[in-house]
């Protein structure tokens, strides 16, 4: 029966699992619509998709992780307590599949003692409890491995990627660190004259100055735009991973507790102790190896943080980049970069084939110890006994084999875990600021955050002391200076964005701009005095259309929207578009000129219901009639009546005499603050002459001021007709935007060879593949002689025994001679058996340093080809595409070429020559072998078939679908004082 009816979500029917019946669930038939669907259709679509369950939506996930943790508890803690249900069911499952994983060993004991002593009655019997015992334990595993993904692995992924993303948006704008130096030495770097006579020494020089600018850490404060990307596309996969496999280190603990029980039943304590002190002069050097290995994955890590920070900065600085023809010096400084991450990953190869040959030398010490200490002490050894030792001791080579990938993985997962606590516990955006009417700095000092130790005061940053300013209410005010006179600074402290050191800020309490929406009622009540409106001196711009940028979350009023179009001179310029207000910007804004991303950002603020407008330089990009527009319409207009407005400007000869209040900057401290005594009668008549002579009536207001009061006036019914007004709107421009920026392209259907065949002669060619093969091969066939020489060396005691029993009841007196016999044939079969067991630690461990080799070319070699694409692309190309795209690549893409696709194609092999080896064996005991083999590769190879057509498919969607998460990862953390501002950060938390 259903557990429930089928529900939908979002006009989509929600994943089945919780839906169908409980034989459906373990036996994950719900999954084969999706399967199925794959087959039949060239390709899945995130349409095709069902809606993700409750408990795996990331607003739920930090919705019951936000009330349920405490913040003073470590991450794991937190997490652990989170996910409290589903890891009580996976512990369970561990315990009861550790314990009955040797049911087929048991069995198989059972039935080989039942063939030695000829009891065939029970035979069949126990071969159909080994078969179901094989197949309970299948099931078993199924289930474990479906809950930790599931409940698990998914979900803190969501949660994780939430979490890092709300505190990115929590943090100090410590990208804005060095606004008044790195910026503008950064542009001086790359724009400096070139004469004639000295063009390839200027080049250098620009080069050097520029790179020296890039890579100086203290200058240009790398945004934590490549740190969180590298946490979301590397750090949180790695937890995810670990949380669905963590269950097999417990249950390694269990097999290894059970199998040394059974095998102190078998073989008795003697041999067993030899075997477990063999294997116990391993461990010292484990744990040096590993602890080295965990040193070495942290480089790893921060080696790849400064890689993507200098691939980002290469791709915002690209337009400079390439007008400077400096393509080579920043491809230079990256592979340089990326040699000594290849160096780093290197290492960790080299540690982890260390760490693989340790732990596939204890197991083969163990068995080889105990099997010779039993012979010595009994004799000989029946085929019940051997064989079931050497079963339960497979279990244990596989189990302690397949232990130091858990180990490097959990390592690995650790270092992630606490990359990631460290971030999630790094300093936030504090309110400094005390309420007041005004807008006050009383003997104060600020400079920009930073993630240094917060108590200190360091001197070697940039600050601005003794402010004494008070910014009056509903004026507008003025802010000058030379350039790194610290403008932009100010501006920030105003906003909360920078830190105060000392002194005491004063400035409106807060109210959230969503709780004064509700309060909305008329027109006359647009304003909101205490909300604030930031227009950044480096402008951002969201990508959307024109309108959704000006709107910014706010409903459309028609006639508040047009006088906005006017006073910041859009109107020519939104008509002169192919679709108008709703043209789509792009990334970065590249549809727009300069001049139009400052005027749209402007207009942005001037629609707000800001009551405090902070302007950043808003003229520099635009000419003197359009300055002077603006002025008269935005800045001291009709729309910035009530409202305080400070803006940092180098045109103060323009705005001076309009503003209430100056401030001039220089050398960090303030040179002059006061009231603007040159606001006499001759500056306003003036300033209403020119008003007058632009789009002015004789009365002084401006026609948009009359039209507006009286739209005002009969505007009495607020959101009501503000939304008519917003349908009315979008039926009349009903025809869809021109789309700027394509969707990513996927490849559907198989993959096709001649991609293999480039990844083959990237990782170095066929030789290099070939020993790897060897390798492999050469191992699993050193298994398998190891196994058959132990048949060899029990048949041949069992012969011996047999003939020794003969002998001495015919002729006691050769009993000695055959003793001595024995003893040499026993003594031949332990020497080859010793033989075999280290040629068998060192094959294993030299098998994966070709595929480590191979991996490590071909990841080089292919990052060289996509940076020197990306690098020599033309700049058009480099506008359309995003740049979350593109770090996409360089993030989770690579990261699995350099980390994962190695143990991948070593399992890949050790599984293909491990089946190999299993059907030669059987077919040298019985031909029969054949043909159950060929049955069950065929039912293998259309599950399988089945299977991939799905999986290929999700797997795509999930690696394109990560490109919109970098995207609005960048984009956020570049605005994030703008949509702090403006109060949208809960819009784009929840996107």
């Amino acid at each position: 029966m259903p557990r429930r009816p089928i529900v939908q979500a979002n006009n989509k029917f929600v994943d089945a699992e919780c839906s169908c019946s409980a034989l459906d669930r373990f036996t994950f038939s719900w999954a084969s619509t999706i399967l199925q669907l794959a087959r039949n259709v060239s390709g899945l679509d995130i349409d095709n998709l069902p809606y993700i369950s409750l408990y795996m939506r990331s607003s739920a996930l930090l919705a019951s992780f936000s009330a349920a943790s405490q913040n003073e508890r470590p991450l794991w803690r937190r997490l652990v307590l989170h996910f409290g249900r589903a890891i009580f069911w996976q512990s369970t499952l561990t315990i009861v599949l550790s314990v009955t994983r040797f049911g087929p060993q048991y069995a198989m004991f059972r039935l080989l003692s039942a063939l030695e002593k000829g009891e065939l009655t029970t035979v069949w019997i126990l071969v159909f409890g080994l078969g179901f015992s094989m197949f309970f334990n299948a099931l078993l595993e199924s289930q474990l491995q479906w809950t930790g993904w599931s409940r698990l692995a998914i979900p803190a992924r969501a949660l994780l990627s939430i979490l890092i993303f709300t505190k990115a948006t929590r943090r100090g704008d410590i990208a804005n660190g060095s606004v008044s130096t790195g910026e503008e030495l950064s542009e001086q770097a790359l724009n400096l004259p070139l004469a004639s006579d000295d063009v390839v020494e200027a080049s250098e020089d620009k080069a050097a100055m520029a790179a020296q600018i890039v890579s100086s850490g203290e200058d240009t404060r790398h945004t934590p735009a490549e740190i969180t990307s590298n946490l979301v596309g590397v750090d949180v996969q790695r937890i995810s991973e670990l949380s669905s496999f963590i269950w097999f280190l417990p249950a390694s603990a269990i097999r290894l507790v059970v199998s040394i029980a059974f095998l102190y039943r078998l073989i008795g304590w003697q041999s067993l102790l030899a075997g477990v002190l063999a294997w116990s002069i391993t461990i010292p050097v484990n744990m040096l190896v590993s602890r080295q290995y965990g040193i070495i994955q942290h480089e790893l890590m921060e080696s790849r943080d400064r890689k993507l920070g200098t691939i980002t900065e290469t791709l915002k600085s690209i337009r400079q980049i390439k007008s400077s023809a400096l393509e080579s010096r920043f491809q230079t400084r990256i592979k340089a970069e990326r040699v000594d991450e290849l160096g780093l990953q290197w290492k960790v190869y080299l540690y982890q084939t260390a760490l693989f040959g340790l732990l596939i030398s204890g197991p083969v010490l163990l068995s080889t110890a105990s099997l010779l200490v039993y012979v010595h002490l009994y004799g000989n050894i029946l085929p019940s006994v051997a064989f079931t030792t050497i079963a339960v001791l497979s279990q244990m080579e596989f189990t302690l084999a397949i232990i130091p990938e858990m180990l490097t993985q959990a390592m690995d997962g650790w270092i992630s875990m606490c990359r990631v606590e460290e971030y999630l516990k790094s300093s936030e955006k504090k309110d400094a600021s005390i309420d007041c009417q005004d807008i006050v700095f009383e003997h104060a000092s600020v400079t920009w955050p930073c993630d240094a130790d917060e108590s200190k005061d360091r001197t070697d940053r940039f600050h601005l002391r003794e402010l004494n300013i008070i910014f009056p209410s509903q004026k507008l005010s003025i802010i000058s200076g030379p350039s790194g006179s610290g403008k932009s600074l100010l501006l920030a402290a105003i906003l909360g964005e920078a830190k105060v050191t000392c002194g005491t800020f004063r400035a409106p309490q807060y109210i959230r701009a969503s709780a004064h929406l509700k309060g909305y009622t008329s027109q006359r009540q647009w304003i909101n005095e205490s909300a604030r409106a930031f227009v950044a001196q480096n402008q951002w711009i969201d990508d959307g259309t024109i309108q959704a940028n000006i709107l910014f979350g706010l409903p459309f009023v028609q006639y508040r929207y047009e006088e906005t179009l006017d006073a910041c001179c859009l109107n020519s310029d939104i008509r002169a578009l192919p679709d108008g207000d709703f043209t789509l910007v792009g990334t970065n804004a590249v549809n727009l000129s300069g001049g139009q991303r400052w005027r749209v950002g402007f207009a942005r603020a001037l629609y707000s219901r800001a009551g405090i407008l902070i302007l950043d330089d808003i003229l520099s990009s635009v000419d003197a009639a359009v300055a002077q527009r603006i002025l008269d319409h935005a800045l001291t207009g009709r729309l910035s009546r009530g409202r305080t407005i400070i803006l940092a400007t180098h045109h103060s000869g323009l705005c001076e005499p309009s503003a209430a209040y100056i401030v001039r900057l220089r050398n960090g401290r303030v040179e002059y603050a006061g009231v603007n005594e040159c606001l006499d009668t001759q500056s306003k008549s003036t300033a209403g002459k020119d008003k007058t002579s632009i789009g002015t009536t004789p009365s002084g207001r401006s026609q948009y001021e009359k039209i507006s009061d009286k739209r005002e006036a009969k505007d009495q019914g607020g959101h009501d007709q503000s939304n008519a007004q917003s349908q009315q709107h979008d039926g009349k421009n009903g025809k869809s935007s021109t789309k700027f920026i394509e969707d990513e392209e996927r490849a559907k259907g198989s993959l096709q060879w001649d991609l293999y065949k480039r990844y083959l002669y990237s990782s170095g060619g066929l030789t290099i593949c070939l020993l790897a093969i060897f390798g492999f091969l050469g191992a699993m066939s050193l298994e398998l002689f190891r196994t058959w020489w132990i048949s060899q060396w029990t048949q041949s005691a069992d012969s011996i025994s047999r003939v020794l029993y003969e002998q001495t009841t015919e002729n006691p007196a050769s009993t000695e001679m055959i003793f001595h016999s024995t003893s040499r044939a026993s003594g031949f079969h332990q020497q080859i058996y010793i033989l075999l067991s280290f040629l068998t630690i060192s094959v294993g461990m030299v098998k994966y340093i070709w595929v480590f080799i191979a991996c490590i070319k071909a990841s080089e070699v292919m990052f060289d080809r996509v940076i020197d694409r990306v690098l020599i692309a033309r700049v058009r190309w480099l506008d359309t595409v995003p740049v979350g795209r593109i770090l996409n690549r360089f993030t989770a893409d690579f990261s699995i070429l350099d980390s994962h696709i190695a143990k991948t194609i070593a399992e890949l092999l050790y599984t293909m020559f491990e089946l190999v080896g299993i059907t030669v064996a059987g077919a040298i005991v019985s031909p029969m072998t054949i043909i159950f083999a060929v049955v069950a590769v065929c039912l293998a190879s259309v599950v399988g078939t089945r299977y991939l057509a799905g999986s290929r498919e999700v797997k795509r969607l999930e690696a394109i679908t990560r490109s919109p998460i970098f995207e609005l990862l960048e984009r956020v953390q570049v605005g994030i004082a703008t949509i702090r501002a403006f109060d949208r950060v809960e819009h784009y938390t929840l996107m």
